[in-house]
């Protein structure tokens, strides 16, 4: 039950100190978890914010909610439940739990959300940040197991573009033979689309040749320019040890399929605008919960880039508060 600093606690061996600005102001038992909220302060939440907070952890859970509506709170409040454990549910210890956004401004705002919540010190166990950040972590600590050092650079938006500079420079002969055009940037974006896709440049030619009988002599020698550029940029990368950013997605989903032990020990997944997941990041997730399958996440879909995607089996429950086009979605 929640006290102020001078109360006693009548379970004092087994009380939960709340860390941050709460500290001085509130301590709390694994009791229920209205007497945890109240302690935190967030006994305020809705009736649908408190439901997807402390949702069963062991069922996927997707929360879908408009701007404004406080999908992000729920979620970093799930993230110190979780954490916190009750008097039904054990504690999830905080490197047990992959917590990923899309932004470094945004993961640094959930990062000092639950610095207030439990603690810079227990915080910093979290595996938390960009998808990109994640999988760099990963990789540093496994890539050799993919034949990656861990001492590999990451390739910056300008590295990219002065490498594919220099690559496209190379093509040159053959784009003014074909009458083509192929801006470093054009293929940039080329190949970014098709690391999205989780195309690696021998799918991405793959998929051209078959394509090909519904193709124009033009599209055809495009698509074989295009694949020889994507194929000769990895290749500079990979003299220079370096990974782009797209890379260290789909770097990071070859270490996960090749080696799932890496993510044996995670236990939760949760996970901010999922509207904007592509592909190889949906994959990335549901690698990384692969063991447990236990999933949070949530994101808004009438604000989706590439267009949303439902966990598996869930179905939408609309829940009321007062809150715009409110959801939960359960396994």
């Amino acid at each position: 039950m929640p006290r102020n600093s001078l109360g006693a606690c009548p379970r004092a061996p087994t009380c939960l100190h709340i860390s941050g600005a709460l500290r001085e102001r509130f301590e709390i038992c694994p009791g229920s978890v209205h007497d945890m909220l109240a302690a935190l302060g967030l006994d305020a939440l809705s009736r649908a914010q408190g439901e997807a907070v402390t949702s069963d952890p062991s069922t996927p859970l997707q929360i879908l909610a408009g701007p404004g509506s406080g999908k992000t709170r729920v979620l970093t409040t799930r993230v110190a439940w979780l954490v916190h454990g009750d008097e039904h549910r054990a504690p999830v210890p905080p490197e047990r739990c992959v917590v990923v956004t899309f932004t470094n401004k945004a993961a640094r705002e959930m990062q000092q959300r639950l610095s207030a919540l439990i603690g810079a010190d227990t915080t910093a166990r979290l595996v938390l940040g960009t998808f990109h950040a994640t999988c760099a972590r990963f990789l540093r600590q496994h890539g050799r197991r993919i034949g990656l050092e861990n001492n590999f650079t990451i390739a910056d938006a300008d590295d990219a573009k002065r490498v594919m500079r220099e690559v496209v420079k190379s093509h040159e002969e053959i784009i003014q033979a074909k009458g083509l055009q192929l801006k470093p940037e054009q293929a940039l974006a080329e190949v970014s689309r098709a690391k999205a896709r989780s195309l690696s440049p021998s799918s991405f030619r793959a998929r051209g040749a078959a394509g090909g009988a519904r193709a124009s002599a033009a599209q055809q020698d495009y698509h074989a320019l295009v694949s020889s550029v994507y194929e000769d940029y990895q290749a500079r990368l990979a003299e220079l040890q370096a990974l782009d950013f797209d890379d260290l997605l789909t770097y990071g989903v070859r270490l996960l399929r090749e080696h799932p032990d890496v993510v044996r020990n995670v236990e939760h997944v949760l996970v901010d605008e999922f509207q904007d997941t592509n592909a190889v990041q949906y994959e990335l997730m549901t690698l990384f919960a692969a063991a447990k399958r236990h999933i949070s996440i949530v994101g808004d879909p009438d604000q989706s880039i590439y267009g949303a995607l439902p966990l598996p089996g869930a179905q939408l429950t609309k829940q009321g508060g007062g809150m715009p086009r409110w959801g939960i979605w359960r396994g």
